[in-house]
């Protein structure tokens, strides 16, 4: 299967063109068309409104990429485990920025403010706007790409440099948020609704777009730091999709990690030195190496044959360099009594599986809804409870609660934010920088591959 698709991907190379303007010198690429409606936003984002953002002086620390050593994340010659979180909206809110909304300057700033306050090293954030009519879009049409939007991304890379955030960009979306999976079919034509989105993986033109668009922004060179995409050392990870989905498809996961191993080809085809994750939940059609037993009885929805996914086809594709995993039991429907536990289990299991490639893994999405769980000391305990375990597991690299805001005053509908405020009016932000120091303080190198394993159990 993986050679099929890797062959399909070099017979059909994205032929879309772009210019992309860096630094006064005009590059050509493949891959996605700029609208030159918007060439004033071109030619280095040397636009009225980019003196607020970092200079291409002041960026880009001496700090060198993330690469992978078996389980273990490296960063400079030291392990590197942390705690991190999401802010998809980022792209958005620079761009508006850069549009003259004062109050997306704040929030910009004020972001990344929360995250260094909380010990958050690393954020999740979207690298895609298909959200047409939206000002801060990137993509407003099948592979037209909008310079102010793509101006806005670079100040973000720019930001989260200058203040030492790894940052996870996010190339797609299986839902709606932003676009998404739902705004490519629409364009191609094809069904997007629930059930039949997942179907899309076995359609060539639907692979072909996003393989374009991944490819191009990779390539894209950022007018703060001079530097591409697939170069800039803020960058930990490029994520292929949030969280899909396999519904209807079927076949055990085949198709799913198919289409998934596409895309990390093409991610790496376009240059990319980081590492490529694949953004999915866990779910599993391969119950190999997990408590059937236990997850028949919490829900036998989340692990069984009949699945469209497999996380172990997945994480066992050498275009895949970590796991990902997520855990929402409100949202999966496992009973509250249950959800602490099940938690645990869900990490403990995946990791191991993960370290039988010796892949690291992310737990890059976890949170509990407080209309389901009133009791906030009794989220504090679950939250406690699943860092601990992430922290005890040697293959879980990052542990990243969902949900980091900057607002103190804004209360998400399912009430997962936290991090605005400080000491206890938050809701885990002290039990998330003490485990981010927790984290920070493991720099061992010792038992990052099999064999230093084997041969540290060798009598």
């Amino acid at each position: 299967m993986a050679s099929l698709f890797t062959a399909f991907l070099i017979s059909c190379a994205p032929s879309i063109a772009t210019v992309t303007r860096a630094r006064g010198r005009t590059t050509s690429q493949a891959d996605a068309s700029v609208d030159a409606s918007d060439a004033r936003a071109t030619d280095g984002g040397n636009d009225a409104s980019a003196t607020s953002a970092p200079s291409a002086t002041s960026v880009g620390r001496a700090r060198g990429l993330v690469t992978r050593r078996g389980v273990c994340l490296v960063r400079d010659g030291a392990r590197l485990r942390l705690v991190g979180s999401s802010a998809f909206h980022l792209q958005e809110e620079s761009a508006r920025r850069a549009l003259g909304w004062t109050g997306s300057l704040h929030t910009v700033r004020r972001t990344f403010e929360r995250a260094q306050a909380n010990g958050v090293r690393a954020l999740r954030v979207a690298a895609f706007n298909e959200r047409v009519d939206d000002a801060a879009t990137i993509q407003s049409a099948l592979g037209v790409l909008r310079e102010p939007g793509l101006v806005a991304l670079d100040r973000v890379i720019a930001e989260a440099a200058e203040r030492d955030v790894l940052l996870v960009m996010v190339l797609s979306n299986y839902w709606g948020d932003y676009g998404g999976f739902p705004r490519y079919l629409e364009w191609l034509g094809l069904p997007s609704d629930y059930d039949h989105r997942a179907l899309a993986m076995r359609e060539p033109r639907f692979r072909q777009a996003l393989a374009g668009y991944f490819s191009a922004i990779v390539r894209r060179r950022n007018t703060v730091t001079g530097r591409t995409y697939g170069e800039e050392p803020t960058i930990l990870a490029w994520e292929l999709v949030n969280e899909p989905r396999g519904t209807n498809l079927g076949d055990g996961g085949l198709t799913f990690a198919g289409f998934l191993h596409e895309l990390a080809v093409a991610v790496k085809q376009a240059g990319a030195r980081q590492l490529v994750v694949a953004g999915d939940e866990g779910y599993d059609a391969d119950t190999r190496g997990y408590d059937a037993r236990y997850w028949n009885h919490l829900d036998d929805r989340l692990l069984n044959r009949a699945r469209g996914e497999s996380f172990r086809r997945v994480v066992s594709d050498p275009a895949i360099d970590a796991a990902t995993v997520h855990w929402y039991p409100d949202h999966w429907r496992v009973p509250n009594a249950m959800a602490r536990e099940g938690g645990a289990r869900w990490l403990r299991e995946h990791a191991a599986i993960a370290a039988q490639w010796d892949k690291p893994v992310l737990f890059e999405e976890f949170g509990l809804m407080a209309s389901r769980h009133p009791s906030l000391e009794a989220r504090r305990d679950a939250y406690e409870y699943w860092l601990a375990t992430a922290l005890s597991i040697d293959a879980v690299a990052a542990a990243m609660p969902w949900g980091l805001h900057w607002n103190p005053d804004f209360h998400e509908r399912d009430g997962f934010e936290w991090g605005a405020r400080d000491g206890d009016d938050d809701p885990y932000g002290a039990i998330v920088r003490r485990f981010s120091e927790r984290f920070a303080a493991d720099t061992r190198l010792d038992g990052c591959t099999q064999d230093e394993r084997r041969a540290a159990l060798a009598p």
